[in-house]
């Protein structure tokens, strides 16, 4: 039988998949966990307990908070930012960590959105300025814009300047008449030898038959005008129908359309016909091209040419086209952009429902006009992914380039340092095959950008590789893959200084934890841990540095929606930590007072039944068993005096203006969020018996006299090593039975931790009061003898109080036997 001393050093691998067990080969097997839950994990090695959960409101039962709520982080300025919490149809304001009231002056404490619940879970955002664009591809684009104060905000649908068209039903037809360019290039007037041109037509139809729609009595009274463009019943019977028109019959307004209806419009039926604006007229040999722009009449249109014509002669009859079909990219019936972000000076959108891998982008710092124009460098640009599957765009996201994330692969728009991307330049490179996860944002990091895999059992970096001179995508969570369950939802905390690193966090819809991601990436460091509450939680956001969260939790058998915020100072969850109120400096009222009553005064708040307090040269300590308030006149004034009745006599009588100090106090506080719950307590680092706050949500807590106290919801860390391997020369001793005989921890500022259900002691002999607080540990603590031999030993570190502890490393004498 052999003893050996090893220590682990450091946890920055976090706790890695059950699967790689039996990987004692691998120099991350060293610095890993079998178990890191409510943890987190430190860029220098260490791990500690996990922030806790302050909470700051409760989201209405009304707004259906069940069926979908979203976060958005929204920053206006440096000093000036914000956590946006939407529900069914409306947004509620946090800044600070308070519900910003009376939005836009008014009585209501949110903004009505109009966005149902339906739609939060596809919600996607890109923000600049006091602009916030949010997208999903059933919802028209909308924009929230902060104004002066912190109360004003409003919600609108974009009205865009130009709305990019496409052929979705593209339809050719040869009017019998002559065609006249005012010039071969630029915006030019394209005159037509007979009537033409039209700007489309809405009204109530006259009736309709199987296959023809009547048109409304003041619509154009010249043949065929209408032949080729498309009619839409956009309301009554038949509504939501479109069709190509075939023949149209100027004297009847009756127009006969390509294909039989599926319900036949009647004199109710309301209808649209497409506008010649934005078709194309083409020469048939090809040497002319031209986009209409503008209807001046029905002979006369303005236009800019995309392919230059030959001569400002006019094109016979027959020998051009008017190519029509083109539509807005965006509408009810084709659905609307689905991801968004701001690029060099243009908004871009990817993907739409009957689009899904098509790129578009503004003009040059004019966001709502997406006018491709002639191709200019400033003016509009549309591009489609063109590769040998399709490629569903599920987000962008602004890096070194424009980065473009599909259902099946991830893109770049490659740029040089001072080329800025034109209509003419865009090239649209593949970088990798994985395909991002819907509904989930990616999110930058240290250069790379983080997206979850399509399947969301994956975590993979999008980052550009100098020696491939393209992207590359690398699977972060390759050692911890089953931590990610089920992912709707994902943020980033970037460091905030320069001994720690970013934090990701990934909210699993399928038990409700969150995925936590530590990483630095410059030291090689990405070290996974769990976490979960008593409940689930089900969004989650970062307002700067500030990382918000919703959680459903069951209180007093009800199910409730909370926003919560993690916060380093508090050590349990849906937590309040409140300032105790002082007494002040009380001083006894009058000489000569004996027995079970003392009168005091000089009070800021009255004392509470079983307080407890000391007189300053009286011995013991007195406890108040009831308290009589009254009104006396010291012939200075008015003021107040208190009698204390004692459930002890006095030891002697109290000089007048004697010292009263109080030693324990009992307080009553709200917690209406957490009725008839039992709930922990810490006073100024001590823990406190539990409080069973009341079904009106009155928790009362005797503690000792202090600055503050914490009250909420428990939850425990677990640390567990993986099973100990000493690499002896002798070869592995996975199989042999072994002992961890003693463990020296080296802790950073700890007040409890507890080692395989062993509690360390962290007050010494010397200790006279053990209501103190315990102070924190700063050290090593031996911990042993432990006993037990298995073929797989380890460690477990927990704790036994929600207080803080920080666990740096661990040196341990290992027994190894046969």
């Amino acid at each position: 039988m052999s003893r050996v001393v090893s220590i682990q050093t450091d946890f920055t691998v976090g706790e890695i998949d059950p699967k790689l067990a039996s990987r004692i080969d691998i120099d991350q097997y060293y610095s890993a966990l079998e178990k890191a839950r409510n943890v987190v994990i430190e860029p220098q090695g260490g791990v500690s307990r996990r922030p806790g959960l302050k909470y700051i409101s409760t989201i209405p039962s009304s707004d259906n908070p069940a069926d979908g709520v979203k976060l958005i982080p929204f920053q206006f300025s440096v000093t000036d930012s914000y956590m946006l919490l939407f529900a069914n149809n409306k947004m509620f304001v946090y800044r600070n960590g308070a519900l910003v009231t009376a939005i836009n002056g008014g009585s209501d404490n949110f903004l009505s959105t109009g966005i149902g619940s339906a739609t939060l879970a596809d919600l996607y955002y890109t923000q600049s300025a006091d602009t916030l664009i949010l997208v999903q591809e059933s919802m028209a684009p909308k924009k929230i814009v902060r104004g002066a104060s912190h109360s004003s905000w409003t919600i609108s649908t974009i009205t865009f300047d130009f709305v990019p068209k496409h052929a979705f039903t593209l339809t050719d037809t040869n009017p019998a008449l002559t065609l006249t360019p005012s010039a071969t290039s630029g915006n030019i007037t394209l005159t037509a030898g007979a009537d033409l041109f039209h700007s489309g037509r809405t009204g109530t139809a006259q009736g309709g038959g199987s296959s023809t729609i009547t048109l409304d009595s003041g619509a154009s009274a010249v043949n065929d005008i209408f032949n080729g463009c498309t009619v839409t019943i956009t309301g009554n019977t038949g509504s939501g129908q479109s069709r190509v028109i075939s023949d149209y019959v100027g004297s009847s307004k009756v127009a006969t359309v390509s294909s039989a209806w599926t319900t036949q419009p009647d004199a109710t039926s309301t209808f649209s016909v497409s506008s010649h604006v934005g078709q194309y007229c083409e020469a048939s040999d090809g040497l002319g091209r031209a986009r209409i722009v503008r209807v001046a009449s029905t002979t006369s249109a303005s236009a800019v040419v995309e392919l230059p014509f030959f001569n400002t002669s006019a094109i016979a009859s027959g020998s051009w086209v008017l190519e029509q079909g083109y539509e807005d990219v965006w509408s009810s019936t084709r659905g609307f952009p689905r991801t968004a972000s701001f690029h060099q000076g243009r908004l871009w959108f990817g993907g739409t429902k009957d689009r899904p891998t098509t790129l578009f982008a503004s003009r040059t710092g004019e966001y709502y006009n997406f006018n491709p124009g002639q191709a200019l460098a400033d003016e509009g640009i549309q591009a489609t992914l063109a590769t040998d599957d399709l490629n569903a765009i599920t987000g962008l996201h602004s890096g070194r380039d424009l980065q473009i994330f599909t259902i099946g692969a991830e893109f770049s728009v490659p740029i040089t340092e001072l080329t800025p991307i034109t209509p003419t330049n865009i090239t649209i490179k593949r970088g990798s095959n994985h395909g991002a996860k819907a509904g989930i944002r990616p999110s930058g990091s240290e250069g790379g950008t983080l997206f979850i895999h399509r399947n969301g059992k994956a975590l993979y970096e999008f980052q550009f590789s100098d020696v491939a001179s393209n992207y590359i995508s690398n699977n972060l969570s390759l050692l911890s893959s089953h931590l990610l369950a089920t992912p709707v939802d994902m943020a980033i905390r970037k460091a905030t200084s320069t001994d720690e690193g970013d934090l990701l966090l990934v909210v699993n819809s399928n038990d409700g934890s969150i995925a936590a991601y530590s990483f630095l990436r410059s030291q090689k460091v990405i070290a996974p841990s769990l976490f979960t509450t008593e409940g689930t939680f089900k969004a989650v956001a970062v307002d700067v540095t500030d990382i918000y969260v919703v959680v459903q939790r069951t209180i007093n058998s009800s199910t409730v929606f909370y926003l919560e915020k993690f916060d380093a100072d508090f050590t349990t969850d849906a937590a309040m930590q409140l300032t105790a109120p002082g007494y002040g400096s009380p001083l006894v009222r009058g000489a000569s007072q004996t027995g079970t009553s003392l009168e005091i005064d000089a009070l800021t708040c009255q004392p509470q039944k079983d307080d407890t307090f000391t007189i300053a040269g009286v011995t013991g300590t007195y406890t108040v068993s009831a308290i009589a308030v009254a009104v006396a006149d010291d012939g200075s004034g008015t003021t107040f005096k208190t009698t204390l009745t004692l459930t002890s006599s006095l030891a002697s009588s109290p000089s007048d203006n004697a010292a009263v100090t109080f030693t324990t106090v009992s307080e009553t506080r709200s917690a209406t969020h957490l009725p008839s719950t039992t709930v922990k307590a810490i006073a100024d680092d001590i823990v406190l018996d539990n409080i069973s706050v009341t079904a009106a949500g009155i928790a009362t807590a005797v503690r000792p006299a202090s600055s503050y106290i914490e009250i909420g919801l428990d939850y425990t860390p677990q640390v567990t090593t993986l099973p100990v391997e000493t690499r002896l020369s002798s070869g592995p001793i996975t199989g042999q039975q072994k002992r961890i005989i003693e463990a020296n921890l080296i802790l950073d500022l700890t007040q409890n931790i507890t080692i395989n259900d062993n509690s360390l002691s962290f007050r010494t002999f010397d200790t006279s009061d053990f209501d103190e607080a315990v102070s924190t540990f700063t050290g090593v603590k031996e911990s042993g003898p432990l006993f037990g031999y298995s073929k797989t030993a380890k460690l477990t570190f927990t704790q036994s109080n929600p207080l803080f502890f920080n666990l740096l490393g661990c040196e341990y004498k290992v027994s190894v036997g046969q």
